[in-house]
């Protein structure tokens, strides 16, 4: 099975990085601005709601891991998980190793998602420096 890695440092400590993970304005402030957290799922919508992305909290220890399970509506992402974990540095930043695995195959989706993930955590990097919401997606 193909998998998604990537590593970020992020000059921000480890527990605001946890937030912007975790939080319904930390998601709208760097992922997209069509967000909904409630319990143990998150919502994300794009194209003005008509694709939606649904995920489940599988493991979670502030401030150090979440891990996502992928529900439906996108095929390709049905059961594979999104994996964020942060590690503190001694500059008081944060680095994030970040995983989407289980993907079944490299198809061409695969292939514009593994492009689209370095923008998408940059956007999470500098939210999380700055405090300025400025979402990868807008509805």
């Amino acid at each position: 099975m193909p998998d998604i890695h990537h590593q970020v440092h992020i000059e921000a400590p480890q527990e605001r990085v946890f937030s912007a993970l975790t939080h319904e304005d930390g998601l709208a402030g760097w992922w997209t601005d069509d967000t909904m957290v409630a319990r143990n799922e998150v919502r994300l919508g794009f194209e003005g709601g008509k694709v939606i992305f649904r995920m489940r909290t599988t493991r979670v220890n502030p401030p150090e891991l979440l891990e996502w399970e992928c529900l439906g509506d996108q095929r390709e992402w049905t059961g594979t998980k999104l994996s964020f974990v942060l590690r503190p540095t001694r500059d008081g930043g944060t680095t994030l190793k970040f995983a989407h695995i289980g993907w079944r195959e490299e198809t061409p989706y695969f292939a514009d998602c593994k492009q689209a993930w370095p923008n998408v955590l940059e956007r999470l990097k500098r939210y999380a420096q700055s405090g300025t919401p400025d979402p990868f997606f807008t509805s």
